[in-house]
């Protein structure tokens, strides 16, 4: 690897932990209710504080990524219907939503394509309608409309790319906070200079290092292939590698890149530089196309976003706070596991934000601001969080390569009555 610069990095963001204990205290007129300590409490007659802490900080909707799970999405064949898949389980797929049935046939819904930063997986009908499934709102919304028919896409560097079917033009969409499209692009017209157009296939790129690859059937001009697209100072450079055509591609949570038949359900590992195939197993479910699944590999400058759920489950009135802390770690070949590590120097390349004024940070806590009701008057409140954590562009640099971050949450309660976070935090709203 050379030197100097910022590179792009290759690391993992693990699975947030959250802690939340329940406790109820007995006692004096200075004995506060926390979810900090576990005391026995059958002696204890009156209110308690308990919280309960969900996170959609999941590598995953239905595997256990410490299991050594792979997983991709995809769209099944003849329903329309959207899978997370294990490919290191012969392709065990469960089903993620049930699409409406409005426009499936043999090859469509086509071009799918997951947008990692704000968890929406895209796919297009054969109209060129442009849909997505919010996996935080659980729902799916119409972005709009492209041009022609992306029979083959993949998402990254904040665009969907995909090529115009029984074309070799190149085009990349950009959206709006909300998920629809705002603008659609052609970003490279014509990118194999007329050697060659494409049918029904697929694209996936690299994001470490920007390149596109792409496996399609023949078209009139030249027929199919396996190739990439190198994007370089937006510029598009087009190359040949091999006549492995047909494959749905995606890349995996381990970095490799795999591929899956739709006529037969084969999947097969896929070799990026010479587009050699090695057979891996036959699945029982067919896809017409697929997609990355959630991949925590961070580039320098890259943001994730995660979602919090705290519940107050305990009959009293709480406040909360979060402590937020990580970790790297390398891998040690000795010891076959993930080992604690200190860059050198520590710049403090990662950052959280809780992005809500209801939520301020005071000496490595955030507070918030509000009294959260318990279960004594109705229902118990429940609080939405959003993080962001980010990986600082300028300061990160080739010693983070390969490595781990691991967040740790904890949330925190405490009474809201009688002063009770200013006696035992040194806080109060």
């Amino acid at each position: 690897m050379g030197g100097g610069g910022v590179i792009k990095t290759r690391m993992w963001l693990s699975v947030i932990i959250i802690a939340g204990t329940m406790a109820a205290m007995s006692g004096s007129i200075i004995a506060w209710f926390t979810s900090q300590s576990i005391i026995e409490d059958n002696l204890f007659m009156a209110g308690t504080v308990a919280i309960e802490a969900e996170s959609q900080v999941i590598l995953s909707q239905y595997f256990d990524q410490g299991s050594g799970a792979v997983y991709l999405y995809g769209v099944e064949q003849g329903t329309g219907h959207l899978y997370e898949i294990n490919v290191t389980a012969n392709g065990i797929a469960n089903k993620v939503y049930e699409t409406p049935n409005r426009s499936v046939s043999v090859n469509w819904p086509n071009g799918l394509a997951f947008d990692n930063r704000n968890r929406r997986l895209y796919y297009a009908e054969d109209n060129s309608n442009l849909y997505f499934y919010d996996f935080h709102n659980k729902e799916e919304v119409l972005a709009g409309a492209v041009i022609g028919l992306p029979a083959g896409a993949t998402f990254g560097n904040g665009y969907y790319w995909y090529i115009q079917n029984s074309t070799d033009n190149l085009y990349k969409v950009s959206f709006h906070p909300n998920g629809t499209i705002k603008e659609v692009i052609l970003a490279a017209q014509s990118f194999t200079g007329g050697q060659r157009t494409f049918n029904l296939g697929d694209l996936s790129i690299d994001i470490r290092n920007s390149v596109i690859y792409g496996s399609s059937t023949a078209s009139s001009v030249g027929g199919g292939a396996f190739f990439k697209i190198e994007i370089i100072d937006n510029n598009y450079v087009y190359s040949y590698i091999s006549s492995v055509i047909g494959l749905q591609l995606a890349y995996g949570s381990n970095g490799l890149l795999y591929g899956h038949s739709t006529s037969t359900g084969q999947w097969s590992s896929i070799d990026p530089t010479t587009g050699q195939a090695t057979s891996l197993f036959t699945g029982a479910n067919k896809f017409t196309d697929l997609a990355s699944g959630y991949i925590s590999v961070w580039n320098p400058g890259d943001c994730t976003k995660e979602k919090y759920y705290i519940a107050n489950t305990g009959t009293k009135s709480i406040y909360l706070r979060a402590n937020i802390t990580g970790q790297w770690y390398e891998f040690d070949q000795y010891l076959n596991d993930w080992a604690p590590w200190t860059p050198d120097p520590d710049e403090d390349v990662v950052t959280v934000t809780i992005h809500d004024s209801n939520w301020e940070y005071i000496d490595g806590y955030w507070y918030y601001t509000s009294a959260i009701p318990g279960t004594n008057t109705g229902p118990g409140g429940i609080v939405e969080v959003f993080a962001e954590i980010c990986l600082d562009g300028e300061n990160t640099d080739n010693q983070y390569q390969g490595k781990r971050f691991i967040l740790s949450v904890v949330f925190e309660a405490i009474q809201s009555s009688h002063d009770a976070s200013e006696y035992e935090w040194g806080w109060s709203p």
